[in-house]
């Protein structure tokens, strides 16, 4: 039988403590951004591996709950600069352009209800699963108005 897949353990990148420091370096002295440069100080590192990394030990990215203020000023530079994620990011500084982009599409959308979910809506969800089962962004078509994570979030509530 001939192998046409061979299937392989993805392989964890594990990060030393002086290598994350040479990583914030690199990023403020100026080679923010240019990935492809920085990985060359990391042997056994790809450009997509310290990117990753970087956003995860940056110290100026805040983690964690969102304060009704940054919700506000998310809506406000969207209607300015529509979804260029990366341009609000940089302005809003303390937040990475995916955060901001799952906020928004997650829970600031205008389209979105964020009232109580109806019995109606509960019930569909509850049908909808044996067919669409974690697949939640096909839930949106059922249910317009409402994300596929504020589905999800209300399905593991009523099973």
């Amino acid at each position: 039988m001939n192998k046409i897949f061979e299937i392989t353990k993805k392989k964890r990148t594990i990060w030393a403590e002086e290598e994350d420091r040479l990583l914030l370096s690199l990023v403020d002295n100026g080679y923010a951004g240019k990935w492809r440069y920085i990985s060359n100080f990391f042997p056994d590192k790809s450009n997509f591996d310290c990117y990753t990394r970087y956003g995860k030990i940056n110290p100026k990215i805040k983690r964690g709950k969102w304060s009704s203020e940054e919700d506000e000023l998310i809506k406000q530079l969207v209607n300015e600069h529509g979804y260029d994620w990366a341009k609000i990011s940089f302005i809003i500084k303390n937040r990475s352009s995916k955060q901001i982009r799952s906020r928004y599409i997650y829970y600031l959308e205008n389209t979105l209800v964020m009232s109580r979910f109806t019995n109606e809506e509960d019930e569909l969800v509850r049908k909808l699963f044996p067919v669409l089962k974690n697949n939640w962004a096909k839930y949106i078509n059922y249910l317009p108005n409402r994300s596929a994570k504020i589905i999800q979030n209300r399905y593991r509530i009523l099973k």
